[in-house]
């Protein structure tokens, strides 16, 4: 069993491509961990095993999740600033953030 989650809660993932966003149809789950070094790591998971599909590590000064401004629903946004990667999710517990 890997380290437990600071926050948890079930959320689908939607694919970029630089210009549109759609819908990954696996079923998922959001997991914030922090190791045993104090690293903390966004992890997008299966939600029946909860192993990590997608895994990053993230830093406050370099990473923001955010809600996207343009949608009306609860799209999310991780990205990484020195990088510029997004990534896209969809939150399903409306009370959660």
């Amino acid at each position: 069993m890997g380290p437990k989650a600071l926050v948890e809660f079930k959320a689908g993932k939607m694919n970029y491509d630089g210009k549109m966003v759609t819908p990954d149809r696996r079923k998922g789950l959001i997991r914030v961990v922090e190791d045993q070094s104090g690293m903390k790591q966004f992890q997008w998971c299966d939600v029946d095993t909860k192993n990590p599909i997608e895994s990053f590590y993230i830093f406050p000064d370099d990473s923001k999740f955010e809600k996207v401004k343009q949608s009306k629903d609860r799209t999310y946004l991780l990205e990484m600033i020195s990088t510029q990667q997004r990534y896209f999710y969809w939150i399903q517990v409306s009370n959660i953030l």
